[in-house]
């Protein structure tokens, strides 16, 4: 775990100057009063917990453009980081989704670990991708989102997706990690990162 940490303070920039972070929604004006009030939950909820696990974000206000979706099948299907001064994230979400179901989705503890590294080189997307998939897992499981059984299971099939992925792909990582949607070797690339920081807190 003191590696693990290590790479984390060594990579972050600035974390220890902040100590708490203001979340700036965009398009909450498209949502009901209600579902307003959740969506606000949910996102300081979510902000809560994963500086619960990683510490303060280097961000005193974060930008978070919501996107609220009439038909998803699942409650946030998709997320990414806006990196700008400052850096933002993205949501698109079901507007019917329970607190419950947005709470115990993985998307936004994913892109706020993003956020704990500084934007990497194409050619290293697997370290960025793997630290943000590990730490989406740790977060929930440390905030009792999920439990140990599922933190286990949830890493051993994603470790395995890798594995499988890596067998039938000899390109090296930095190459796939440049260009892996056209490579279609995100299991790759993401289980790559993973099991690196997996292996770093076992260290």
């Amino acid at each position: 775990m003191e590696l693990l940490y290590s790479i984390l303070f060594a990579l972050c920039f600035n974390c220890a100057a902040q100590v708490s972070t203001q979340i700036q929604p965009h398009g909450l004006a498209a949502l009901s009063d209600n579902q307003q009030q959740r969506i606000i939950k949910w996102l300081n909820s979510s902000v809560e917990k994963t500086q619960a696990s990683l510490g303060p974000l280097p961000h005193a206000l974060l930008p978070i453009y919501l996107h609220p979706r009439y038909i998803a099948f699942e409650p946030v299907p998709w997320g990414s980081v806006k990196r700008g001064d400052p850096d933002g994230i993205e949501l698109h979400f079901d507007r019917f989704a329970s607190l419950r179901q947005l709470n115990d989705d993985w998307t936004l503890y994913h892109e706020l670990a993003h956020l704990y590294l500084p934007l990497l080189p194409y050619s290293a997307f697997w370290l960025s991708e793997g630290f943000a998939t590990y730490m989406q897992n740790r977060i929930m499981h440390d905030n009792k989102v999920i439990n140990s059984g599922q933190f286990i299971q949830r890493l051993s099939a994603g470790l395995e997706r890798g594995r499988n992925q890596t067998r039938k792909m000899s390109q090296p990582l930095s190459e796939l990690s440049a260009d892996m949607w056209q490579h279609g070797a995100q299991q790759r690339v993401y289980w790559s990162g993973a099991a690196f920081f997996i292996e770093a807190e076992l260290t």
